[in-house]
């Protein structure tokens, strides 16, 4: 406290230790925050709508290739 000419210990603690002390703040920050979402890549491209038009003439080929 000498040092730094502060009266309050706490913040002769902080203008001593300031860079440690943002550092710190910083990371409780982003531990705060998490990761967020996580997505995968490549879902969904197997569920793009069929290139073919259906028809009464190829409505039962089409169930059969949907259902598997």
């Amino acid at each position: 406290m000498k040092d730094t000419g502060h009266k309050n210990l706490m913040d002769a603690y902080e203008a001593k230790y300031k860079s440690e002390t943002d550092e710190w703040r910083a990371n409780q920050i982003l531990k705060a925050k998490g990761r967020g979402i996580m997505t995968q890549e490549g879902m969904g491209e197997d569920k793009k709508p069929s290139d073919v038009r259906i028809t009464s003439q190829n409505l039962d080929e089409m169930m059969k290739e949907a259902l598997g």
